[in-house]
């Protein structure tokens, strides 16, 4: 059994990956000025932590898009468990090329989203993850990632036209959107937050398919997800523990290094 930790933006994503298979998953809020110590309290307060403290636990990764707290984790993790973590980075073997600009500042989570895309399904491929920022990740027919495109995430979205605005409140985007055509100022607001994303993806990925003049395969992700993809007219894959498991895959590939 792995340990796989994905720091991200506003959660940190525990989980534990046995033979590709996602277990115990568990999340804290993203606390930059996190200690050691308040790590260590954290993880011990998780419902999985019974399994993070197995005999049978092999190894730790971690994906990173937050730098302070990048050590802060690890040396965590290295008092609880034993094991030294992974992190992963570019230069990994990961069943990825990179035709980008500047590899090493490619966000870690995206990293680990392909190299699970790569494995588990038909190329050429689209990964969109719904967090913080909504990223999306272009993958050839050959496995090389060669480029994508980075938009603002869904909370974000919704905080910037809440505070930026004398009227607009704060908006619920977690209950269920009932129409399109809003009949009050939230609705309004939730309408045009989430099925503006599911329309952005959807003409994305149409332009995509134009500039590789092939088909893709979409697969959608992260911690909002489910609120866009089913109000996409594309079809795509909704995979929630993409990352965890693009995190196992990355280990089991480096776990010799």
């Amino acid at each position: 059994m792995v340990l796989g930790i994905d720091i991200g933006n506003s959660n940190i994503v525990i989980g534990c990956i046995e033979r590709g298979k996602i277990s115990s998953v568990s999340r804290m809020a993203t606390d930059a000025s996190m200690s050691v110590c308040d790590c260590l309290a954290s993880i011990m307060n998780i419902d999985g932590q019974k399994n993070i403290l197995s005999a049978e636990l092999e190894g730790v990764i971690i994906s990173s898009v937050v730098r302070p707290l990048t050590s802060v984790v690890c040396e965590a993790v290295r008092r609880l468990t034993g094991h030294e973590p992974l992190t992963v980075n570019y230069s990994l073997r990961t069943g990825l090329d990179f035709s980008v600009e500047s590899p090493e500042k490619l966000g870690c989570d995206r990293i680990a989203n392909c190299a699970a895309a790569v494995s588990s399904y038909p190329l050429p491929a689209v990964v969109i993850d719904f967090g913080t920022a909504t990223t999306i990740s272009v993958i050839g027919s050959d496995s090389v990632f060669i480029g994508g495109i980075i938009a603002p995430g869904l909370k974000l979205s919704a905080r910037v036209l809440s505070e930026g605005t004398s009227q607009l409140p704060p908006v619920d985007l977690y209950t269920p959107l009932s129409r399109c055509i809003g009949k009050n100022t939230q609705e309004c607001m939730k309408s045009g937050i989430i099925l503006g994303a599911a329309a952005m993806v959807d003409g994305i990925l149409s332009r995509i398919e134009n500039a590789l003049e092939m088909p893709v395969c979409a697969i959608a992700t992260g911690g909002l997800a489910r609120l866009v993809v089913p109000h996409c007219m594309r079809e795509m894959v909704l995979d929630e523990n993409l990352l965890l498991r693009g995190l196992g895959i990355i280990y089991e590939m480096n776990k010799s290094k």
